[in-house]
């Protein structure tokens, strides 16, 4: 899946991985830009990979684990490694 090649994106999807985190605690966690982080955050949820609630002002983010185990399990020990 082409849109995993992004190392950037990859270190999102780890961090997505076991909790639903903020795209500002995102940004702070990987050093990206709130931009940069909404960007690729919208590829990732596009693709079906995440998903998105919002809480009021927050919107949180978690990796859709369920659609990432379907692809494979090769695919998600890369996430989590």
């Amino acid at each position: 899946m082409s849109i995993l090649t992004d190392p950037q994106r990859l270190a999102l999807c780890r961090h997505l991985a076991g909790e639903a985190i903020t795209t500002s605690e995102l940004a702070r966690r990987t050093g990206m830009s709130a931009p940069q982080v909404s960007r690729h955050v919208g590829r990732l949820r596009d693709a079906g990979l995440i998903t998105s609630a919002r809480d009021g002002r927050l919107v949180y983010h978690r990796l859709a684990t369920d659609v990432v185990m379907r692809l494979g399990f090769d695919l998600m020990g890369a996430i989590l490694r």
